[in-house]
This record gives C-alpha cells, structure tokens and sequence, in this order.
C-alpha cells in the first residue's frame, strides 16, 4: 500500500522516536539499525511443531502483546516527529483496528487493565449491552414495588446502591427489603407523575449512578451506555406515548431482538487521550499516528459448524455485477458453486479492508501475520503466497493448499522482498513474562499541581438579561410609575362602556403568562402568507396549554387583523413575508464590559432629543443594577426582512383595557415604560446590529434597518390607530450604546 501522512513505509526513517526501542524478543533480519525502530513492525507468529497455532490462545496472546507494547510506547518516552518539532507520543494518537465487536471488547478489556485509557468505536448495539440488561430490570422492579422477586432482582443488578452483604442479609431481616420497597415505591411514583427523564435524574441523583460507574475500570463506557438507553426510552415514551408498563414492555423487546439503526449503536464514551479501539469499516477515511492490526489473518471461508446454514452470494450475471441471492439449500452442485462465490467474495472484502486497515497509519503499523488458524484462507495468505495463475473461484482453494505446505521459514522468506528498502522488521509475537501498567507522570510528561489562587476573584462576570438589569430598580420593577389605565383620553371612559363586547372577543381572552405564550407559540409556527389561518393548529396549541379550543375562531381573527395591518401605515405587512424572509425567537448572547447603570443612563441622557418621549431618559436614570460583565443573553420574538430592510417585532398579549380604544399610542408608551420594554427593544436592536455588521455584506444601518415594533396583540385593528408601538433608535444612540457595552468608556 502507498504511504500515508508522510511517513508510510518509505526508507526515510520513522516519524516515530522512542528512547529504549530495542526489540522485546531478538527479532531476524533485516533489522533496522540506530535507536529508531523502522515504520513498518510484521509480528510474527510461529507454527508450533509444524501445526496451525490454537486461535483462541493466539488470540489471547496478540491482545496481551498489543496491550504491551502500547505500554511500552507509552512509558518509554516515545516522541512523534511533525512540522512543529517533536512532542510526547500520547493514548490518543494510538489506533487498534479490529475486525469485529467481539475483539474491540476484549482489546479494551486488556488496555484498561493495563491502566491504559481505551475508547470503543464500533456497530454492536446499545442493548446487547449488560448494564442494559441490568437496567431493564431494575425499570421492571419500579414498575410493580410490590414484587419482592422483582425487587431482589433489581438489587442484585447493581445499578441500586446496595452492596451483596445487604442483599444476603435481606432473606434474615424483612425491614431491609420493606425499606428497599418503599424507595421502589417512590421512584414509581415520580415515572408515573414526571415521566421516564424524571426518574433516570431521580435515580443518578439518589443511587449516585455516575460515581459509582465511573470506580470501575470500563466506568465510562457503562455510563455511556446507561445514559444512552435512558435518552433511547426517553424517545420512545415520547414518540410513542407509552406508559410505565408500555415502555417496559418495548423496552424488553430491543434487547431481546436488538433493531438495528445508527441511533441504537454504541456511542462513543470520552476520547480525550486514549486509545482507539476501532473496527476497520469505521476507520475508513481517517489517519492515527501509530496502528495496530492484529486481527487481519482471518480466513474467508465459513467456519465448519455453519455449513448447512443460508449464505449469501452474488449471482453470475452477464451484464454487470449480479444480484444479492440468499441460498437456504439449493441442489448439493449448485450450493458448492454458490458457496465458492461466496468465499471468493469474503476474499475480496478481507483484501479491501486489509487495504483500508495498512494506510491509516501515519508513522507506524503494527500487523500481526504467521501459521494462525484460519491464516491459509485470509487477505496476506492470498498476497504473499497465492497462486501466480488464478482458475476463477479457486483462488481461497489454491491458496489454502499451498499454504499449508509452508514452515515457518518459508513464510517468513516471502515476507523478506517487503523489508527490502529497510522500511520494516520481522519480530517474533512478544512474549512477556509479565504485564506492565501505564506510568503516570513518572517521566515528567504529565504534571499534576493544583492552579494557582487568584488573589482576587471576580463577582460581576455573569449571564444576565435586560430583566435582571431592570429587577434592581424598584421603579420599574413594582410597574406603578406610569400606570394610568383610566386614562385614555376625552372620550375615553365613554367609548370605553359603549364598546365592551359582551361575548368572547380578545379582549375577554384568558390573561396571564400561559395565555401569552400560547400566543407566542401560535406566531412562531403559523404560515403568515396562507390564505386562511390554520384552524387545526391553533386549537392543538390551545389545547396545549389547557386553553378552550373554543377560543379558536377569535384567535383567528386576532392573526388576521395582525398579519394584514399595515405595519408601517403603508404597505409593509406580514401577509407578505415568507418562511425563508423571517427568524422566530432569535437567540442572542451580548457580550458585556463592565457595563455601569450610570453610564447606560448617561448614553440615554445625551440622546434624548432622538427619543420618542423624554420620560425614557428618567426611566433608564432609575436603573440601580450593579456593574455587570459577562454576556447578555435574550431571544427576540420575531426578526424578518422585507424590500432589503431588517425589522424587529415583540408580541404582547398585555392586558391595557376592556377594548382597542385602551391601546394608544400614549397609554402603549406608558406599558413600555412602566415594564421596561423601552429598554429591552434597545438592546435587541444593539444585538441585531452586531449580528448584521458581521454578516450582511455592505451592511449600513440607515439602509437596511428598518425599526422596532411592539404588536399589543388585544388592540390591534384594521385601522392601524391603536395597538402598534413603533420606534427606530437613530444610529448615533445605537453605537454608543454597542461600545458601552464594549467596555469603551464615552
């Protein structure tokens, strides 16, 4: 195979140093000389007395000798060379790559006990998992409290914090049990009331799940697993609406026939400095430093006990690659012609994947290869001693027979035109009398020393919103300031009495926070541009929050006045604004400086003459808030484009009056006021005018903001008099306020 990243198997030396690199065992030649030890390392494993090695004790073998040696690596103060320089051989630039999950398991079995953090990467299923299995019965437990079998189970799962001695003495003192009952009974409870998210908190919390994990040796991958299965009956409770006996059931169901799908697989526990043990097929595409395969002499024909079992093939097809074609027994003639495509065909996967497996490495390949059981029919038997005239589908056939006329020194003779360039070395499978752990600072790599103390610690750095910055001011927090109801000009009392609507309207719709968010919710989803409103959406919303669906036809009529007024008195409607032309709750983060109430109010006081109403300044003057650093966090009800310019709107479901003649534009000023609304709509037009400077190109403000409005949705109406609060900050208050907020002191 050609080399990858720049060190390969060319004669220019490894990208690998490593002080102490001499071989475990005396290797034959050729051998590389010099204290750096050549990019390509053929492990050799010898035919004891002329026979095929036993595969389950050469398995064990070449886990054990991997395990070591990345040991070794590790502890002998090994240094990769790259543009920079050189620096530490670390557990993360080390790859083991596998054929199946069966090995991966048992590699990273072998490299935890070594004390050598290793991660999985593979396709086994999440529920074929045993702490699964260990969950579902602790979920069946939960389910029926009563069940003292259930409960004993559940126990001896392990997940419960209860140790073996307690259980044992449970059959002696009921009061144990009867105490393990009842917290089963609790946590019954909470999944009936909260759901299957509440009790997976409930019982992390209170059984301490993730310390207790995480003392094992394989700890993360268990709570990986755990959490992973929590958020899958999460999803199904969810998707489904099944209940506690329901999703037990669904749940006993996956691990008895794991689905497949990628969201069922295994997931990756933290790999931050570790080893990856990864299958092949999931290797493809990537590059490590350092590579293992220890795993490549698997042989391509099936495995004696599944003679009789169906097997797949391709059949023969005269214009291109044939069909997919399950055989469950045809005629004894065909199955044999069946069953040699198929062996031709693992052939070819094992020489794809011996192909994928040798060009991930970027500095060294470790690859294991000698008399292995199953070795006459592999991907390196067929390469290096195949036959040179191929009769086709007699490849797997004609290799075995020649292989197995082979000693070890024949084998090894043919692996010599590979380290002709002194690119690589043939050494003997490592024996070690004993397995060595990973040293932990012991050659200085890793310093462990606590941080030093600040002498002085910060308070104002925090996560804020214009909410906590007016919830200081007692002015503006208690809303009294500027609350006039009654007072809605001349005419106002009277017109109010002539049009009180005495049938539902929406001014009669229910008040508070849940109505106002159910009203939001319906804006955030609903098409502006249909033709008529979405009636069924609007009564599931409703429903949503508990609201008469009989309130649909007037919140119908609200978003048709809403989306058909003229925002602007002219011709700037919503009607006309597109999915694509709008962004609804737009989250922001503001970064903040050191922003002082003073110098907010200051800024306002020096802009006063671009104000809408010289009470703003008094308001923002009444701010108290400590000085704050951090980032501003808000979202923005709505945020849509329209002819090039950018608008903001706020939707408002405040109660002002018993009709639309309580929504002035004088009665509106005195809520933004009051609410601190005012103050609010600045800061949104702060965030959005950072947004567009690093993101709209050319972008100017006189040219492509268009203002602010504030939609107090019970007083909207088609004359566009009431109900409409608008504004557009001039630029000059926009940028000092952007570089207050910057920490630029004005």
């Amino acid at each position: 195979p050609p080399p990858r990243g720049g060190g390969g198997f060319g004669g220019g030396g490894s990208l690998l140093r490593s002080t102490g690199e001499a071989s475990p065992t005396p290797p034959p030649p050729p051998v590389k000389g010099g204290g750096v030890r050549p990019p390509l390392q053929l492990w050799f494993v010898d035919r004891p007395t002329g026979k095929a090695a036993n595969k389950e004790a050469s398995t064990e073998r070449i886990v054990s000798a991997v395990a070591v040696e990345i040991v070794r690596l590790l502890n002998s103060g090994a240094c990769l060379r790259t543009d920079a320089g050189e620096r530490p051989l670390s557990a993360g630039d080390i790859a083991v790559l596998v054929r199946s999950n069966r090995q991966a398991a048992a590699m990273q079995d072998q490299l935890l006990s070594c004390g050598v953090p290793a991660v999985r990467q593979g396709t086994e299923s999440l529920f074929a998992a045993a702490e699964v299995e260990a969950l579902l019965r602790t979920l069946a437990a939960i389910v029926d409290p009563s069940d003292t079998a259930l409960a004993r189970g559940a126990l001896a799962s392990g997940l419960l914090d209860s140790d073996a001695d307690a259980l044992a003495r449970s059959g002696d003192d009921p009061a144990i049990l009867d105490n393990w009952l009842q917290r089963l009974r609790d946590y019954h409870d909470l999944w009936a009331r909260r759901g299957i998210t509440s009790l997976s908190g409930a019982l992390f919390a209170g059984e301490g799940l993730a310390m207790r994990c995480l003392t094992q040796k394989d700890g993360e991958r268990r709570l990986t697993n755990l959490r992973h299965a929590f958020e899958v009956l999460h999803c199904a409770e969810s998707r489904e609406g099944l209940g506690m006996a329901g999703l037990l059931t669904w749940f006993s169901r996956q691990i008895a026939d794991p689905p497949e799908g990628e969201e069922y697989q295994l997931r990756l526990e933290t790999d931050e400095c570790a080893v990856q043990v990864v299958t092949i097929h999931r290797s493809k595409g990537l590059e490590y430093p350092v590579c293992f395969v220890p795993f490549c002499w698997n042989g391509s024909q099936p495995f004696p006990k599944f003679k009789n079992q169906p097997f797949t093939f391709h059949a023969a097809c005269d214009d291109g690659p044939g069909e997919l074609t399950l055989d469950l027994g045809s005629p004894a003639e065909e199955r044999d012609e069946h069953r040699a495509i198929n062996v031709r065909e693992a052939l070819a996967e094992n020489l794809r994947l011996l192909y994928v497996a040798m060009t991930r490495a970027q500095a060294r390949v470790y690859l294991v290869w000698g008399g292995l059981t199953g070795a006459e029919s592999s991907a390196p038997a067929w390469l290096l001693h195949g036959p040179e005239e191929v009769q086709c589908g007699a490849e797997v056939a004609q290799t075995e027979a020649r292989f197995k006329e082979l000693d070890n020194g024949a084998i090894r003779e043919r692996l010599l035109p590979l380290l002709s360039n002194g690119s690589g070395e043939i050494v003997d499978l490592p024996l070690y009398p004993q397995v060595e752990r990973l040293k932990f600072a012991a050659d200085g790599h890793i310093k462990l020393a606590p941080l030093p103390v600040p002498p002085t610690i910060s308070n104002d750095w925090r996560l804020s919103s214009y909410s906590a910055l007016v919830a200081a001011s007692t002015h503006l927090a208690d809303g009294e300031a500027w609350k006039t109801t009654e007072r809605v000009g001349e005419e106002g009392p009277a017109r109010l009495i002539e049009s009180v609507e005495s049938g539902p309207s929406i001014h009669t719709f229910p008040r508070g926070a849940d109505p106002g968010s159910c009203l939001h919710d319906i804006f955030e989803v609903i098409d502006f541009t249909a033709e008529e409103a979405e009636a069924e959406l609007i009564e599931k919303t409703l429903g949503a929050y508990a609201i008469d669906p009989g309130w649909s036809p007037v919140v119908s009529e609200m978003l048709r006045k809403v989306l058909h007024i003229p925002l602007d008195g002219a011709d700037l409607q919503l009607s006309r604004v597109s999915r694509r032309d709008r962004c609804s709750e737009m989250g922001f983060f503001l970064p903040l400086t050191a922003l002082r109430a003073a110098g907010l109010a200051a800024i306002f006081r020096r802009h006063q003459a671009d104000l809408p109403d010289p009470r703003i300044v008094t308001t923002i003057a009444s701010l108290n808030f400590e000085t704050v650093s951090g980032m501003l966090r808000g979202f923005i009800d709505l945020v849509f484009t329209c002819a090039g310019r950018y608008y903001l709107i706020d939707w408002k479901s405040n109660y002002l009056g018993p009709n639309s003649a309580a929504y002035t534009q004088e009665r509106m000023l005195e809520e933004m006021l009051s609410s601190g609304y005012v103050l609010q709509y600045h800061l949104y037009c702060v965030a959005l005018h950072r947004h567009l400077r690093r993101t709209l190109p050319g972008y100017d403000y006189e040219e492509h903001f268009g203002g602010v409005f504030y939609l107090f949705l019970r007083g909207v109406e088609r004359s566009g008099e009431t109900g409409i609060y608008r504004d557009r900050p001039s630029l000059a208050l926009i940028e000092d306020l952007d570089r207050l907020m910057g920490g630029v002191e004005l």
